[in-house]
């Protein structure tokens, strides 16, 4: 007759088994590790808030210098008057009435006459000429002028008309109508 299995008379613990007083003392198990969790990110915003704040300021200044140079090698068309008020020295074209001219001592202001304007030293920056002169009883004779392509960031021009010294005039003037009087 067959006899049921005993137990055996001897235990090999597991690893997840506990000492207990039954089973032969063995080594002490170590405990199980606790996971600690991963130091959490730091947040970064500051320093990704101060380093584009950084960026734009300086991409403003250098938009501010570029603008600046370009400003100062371009160019401008300057546009100006000279009215010559003494109506003893103008000749009014007598079959029209409105076109005029000066005489005498102002003979040298009239349509097609010279303007030249420079820089702060003599150096031709432009060349333009009078246009026909246009009769006002208030106020003489009119003669327009045009000048284009005067390079800016000079400072200072000289602007002759026919065989009249240079008139001194600042840049910022000349952005605007330069309006000229004589007589």
């Amino acid at each position: 007759m067959t006899t049921p299995l005993e137990e055996p008379s001897f235990y090999i613990p597991g690893p997840y088994d506990q000492p207990t007083g039954s089973t032969p003392a063995s080594a002490p198990l170590s405990p199980i590790p606790q996971l600690t969790p991963a130091p959490a990110r730091r947040r970064r915003t500051g320093l990704v808030v101060g380093l584009t704040i950084g960026a734009v300021v300086i991409l403003a200044a250098a938009a501010v210098v570029v603008v600046f140079v370009v400003q100062s090698a371009g160019k401008m068309t300057v546009h100006g008057s000279m009215t010559i008020r003494d109506v003893s020295s103008i000749t009014v074209n007598s079959d029209d009435g409105s076109t005029c001219a000066g005489k005498d001592g102002y003979d040298d202001l009239v349509g097609g006459a010279p303007v030249n304007i420079t820089d702060s030293g003599t150096a031709t920056v432009g060349l333009g000429q009078l246009d026909t002169g246009k009769y006002d009883s208030a106020h003489g004779c009119v003669l327009t002028w045009t000048v284009s392509g005067v390079p800016t960031g000079k400072g200072f021009y000289g602007i002759a008309i026919g065989h009249r010294a240079a008139i001194k005039i600042p840049e910022a003037q000349l952005h605007q109508q330069v309006p000229l009087t004589i007589g």
